[in-house]
Formats: C-alpha cells, sequence, structure tokens
C-alpha cells in the first residue's frame, strides 16, 4: 500500500517485514491504501488480531525507524479508560491476573497482542519515542496492585513517558491510541479506535486512520482526540 510502501523509505529493515505485514493485514491495509481510513463492525475476536496487530506493527516500526534517524518528533497518545495494558505487565510470556478478559486469556490470536505489545512500546521508549498515557482519574485505581506497581516503575525509569489525568470518561468513539510523526515527506497521523483488552465487546466498531497529515480524515480524529483531552484537562 502507499502508505506502508513509503516507510520502506524511513525504515532500515522494513522489507521483510513488510513480506508478513502484508497478507496479514492485507484487508485493512488495501482500505487504507484508497483513502487513509478503514472501518469494520463485529466480533472482537475476528478484528482485535487484525487491528491490535496491525498497531504493534506500525509501533515496531516507527520505534526502529526513530532508533535510525529515519523520522523525528514521534509522539504516541494512548488514550483510554485504564492505563495502557503493555506497561501494566512485564514483557515476558505471562500475563498478570486479571489483566485481560477471560476470553482474550484463552484466545492465543488476542493475547499474543498484548504480549507482543508488552515488549513493543517498551522499545518505542527505548528508542526515545515520546509516548503520553492518558486515561479519567481513578483509573489507574482500577488496575490491580501489581499492575499499578508495574506501571509505575516504567513511568519512574522513562522521563519520555507522560502520565497525563483527565476529568472525565473517553467517549466510546476516541478510545484508542494516536501517533504522529515527521518524516523526510511531511507529518504523518496514525490513528486506531479500539477497546482495553479487559474490556472486549462483540458488535462494535473497528477503526485505523493513516495517512499523511493533509488527508482531511486524519486530521479530523487527530483533532477530535487532542481537542477533547485539552478541553477535559482544562476544565
Amino acid at each position: 500500500m502507499r502508505i506502508l510502501l513509503s516507510l520502506v523509505f524511513i525504515c532500515s529493515g522494513f522489507a521483510s517485514l513488510l513480506d508478513d505485514v502484508n497478507p496479514k493485514y492485507a484487508e485493512l491495509t488495501h482500505e487504507l491504501q484508497q483513502n487513509g481510513y478503514v472501518a469494520k463492525f463485529g466480533d472482537d475476536a475476528k478484528w482485535r488480531p487484525l487491528f491490535v496487530g496491525l498497531q504493534g506493527q506500525i509501533e515496531h516500526l516507527l520505534a526502529q525507524a526513530l532508533e535510525n534517524h529515519k523520522i523525528n518528533d514521534l509522539l504516541g497518545i494512548i488514550h483510554t479508560p485504564m492505563p495502557t495494558t503493555p506497561l501494566c505487565n512485564k514483557p515476558h510470556l505471562e500475563i498478570t491476573e486479571g489483566l485481560v478478559d477471560k476470553q482474550i486469556k484463552t484466545d492465543p490470536a488476542r493475547l499474543k497482542t498484548v504480549l507482543d505489545r508488552s515488549l513493543i512500546l517498551r522499545k518505542f521508549l527505548t528508542a526515545n519515542g515520546q509516548l503520553q498515557v492518558v486515561y479519567p482519574k481513578g483509573g489507574l485505581e482500577r488496575r490491580s496492585p501489581e499492575q499499578q506497581s508495574i506501571y509505575l516503575q516504567e513511568l519512574a525509569k522513562h522521563s519520555n513517558l507522560i502520565d497525563i489525568q483527565v476529568n472525565k470518561p473517553f467517549p466510546d468513539n476516541l478510545v484508542g491510541a494516536t501517533y504522529t510523526f515527521n518524516t523526510p515527506e511531511g507529518i504523518m497521523i496514525f490513528s486506531i479506535r479500539a477497546r482495553q483488552a479487559n474490556a472486549p465487546e462483540d458488535n462494535a466498531p473497528w477503526e485505523i486512520w493513516f495517512a499523511p497529515e493533509d488527508n482531511a480524515l486524519c486530521k479530523k480524529r487527530k483533532n477530535q482526540v487532542c481537542n477533547w483531552i485539552a478541553a477535559d484537562s482544562s476544565d
């Protein structure tokens, strides 16, 4: 696809990853190629591995590109009801008790998205990408004591990991994550609408935006997220 192919020129080693990414995510990337936006509706078991899996692949590629000085000003904003799941879990092949819903815990394809991103987000931080974790006041306390401890340790470890607590819960359509980064061709936006792994929902929408900043749909999504956070934080 045009957007992913553009990353070939900014991310060393991308070509081998592209061989893995394209077949698995073709249903999503084909539509992204057309207009920078894809939306699906249906069961969590079907769409989470594809949408969140693609999110993890993009996060990984962006961290790699930043390390190799192919992009700059990489900013991620994770806007969810509780602190982001991957940073409430240690980066290994197990999960903390209660981290994910029981149906995800017993589904290898969905569980893999959590385990993979537990490693990927730490790589993102080590590469010096800035990551803002935005959630409503009281969201941290909804995590278990063990999960809170893991997250707070990550905060203490990374000065580029920023904890932001807003006053009200996010509207359902704004739950997800949004990333911006600078390339030689200009600013790009990647955003996803998805539910956290402890709150899967069937018959629900999934959305991804991925295009240059001048794409109207991507700009609208970014502005909705950033404006809502700014307005709620100042209430």
